[in-house]
């Protein structure tokens, strides 16, 4: 970073590398690592071997689960180094190293059924992926029908979400499909910054029916509403009305 320090992507294997000196070349040596994240410590253990050089070495790996809470950007990984003859007055090394965030990604949307009837329900699952594995995450599902976006806040560790159900009252301007757009942010991420994907759903316009027969009514000489059944003369002149009932599946339509 620009400190000099080392930097890694949470979620990310790394392998550290580290040497030092001792004239006693006859010594044994343990490593003490804290790597500033919660983890356990890690011990390496260095036995005298024939032919031991000045300059020893050793090396480890280990993984990040997740970038430091906020404000922090770094931890401070602590080595102990002691040798067989001083086991309890060990030599003390800190490094600071950058760990940061990692952006999720919309790995899936699906829809149980991308073709469905007007006033009919759309069920969505969301897959997505994240190396930050303590991160929560916001997902904000616009249905595209001009109804209010749903957000959902997940807790660390979750990574689908199904069953996502939304009622479409009306199909679409001129039958074009709808367009369920899926927005994603994780919880170190700034403000109003999302990573996007879309599904297509196609709601298709329902006929409307008739509830109940057409019934037409002639006006009498008495001014009543007459029912005019079969074989009925309508003369010209005569007033009539006509009634029946319908039903549409549609509120908007």
């Amino acid at each position: 970073n620009g400190n000099g320090d080392p930097t890694v992507a949470e979620g990310t294997l790394f392998t550290l590398t580290g040497s030092f000196k001792d004239p006693g070349i006859k010594d044994s040596h343990e490593v003490i690592v804290n790597w500033g994240d919660g983890t356990p410590l890690e011990r390496i253990s260095l036995p005298s071997v024939s032919n031991q050089a000045l300059v020893r070495t050793f090396s480890l790996s280990h993984t990040y689960a997740n970038n430091p809470l906020a404000t922090s950007t770094n931890y401070e990984i602590t080595f102990e180094l002691a040798d067989d003859d001083e086991p309890t007055t060990p030599l003390l090394l800190t490094q600071p190293i950058a760990v940061t965030n990692v952006n999720p990604t919309l790995d899936t949307l699906s829809l149980v059924s991308s073709s469905i009837d007007e006033n009919g329900i759309a069920s969505l699952s969301i897959n997505f992926s994240d190396p930050g594995v303590n991160d929560t995450h916001q997902v904000i599902i616009d249905w595209g029908d001009n109804s209010e976006p749903e957000s959902i806040t997940t807790l660390a560790g979750t990574r689908s979400l199904t069953g996502l159900t939304h009622r479409y009252r009306d199909n679409n301007t001129g039958g074009a499909p709808y367009s369920i757009s899926v927005k994603l942010a994780d919880s170190d991420m700034p403000a109003n910054t999302f990573v996007t994907s879309s599904i297509a759903l196609n709601v298709a316009n329902k006929a409307p029916t008739f509830n109940q027969a057409v019934q037409l009514y002639i006006r009498d000489a008495a001014g009543l509403w007459t029912p005019v059944s079969a074989g009925t003369a309508i003369n010209e002149g005569d007033e009539v009305r006509i009634t029946g009932a319908f039903s549409d599946v549609s509120e908007l339509d």
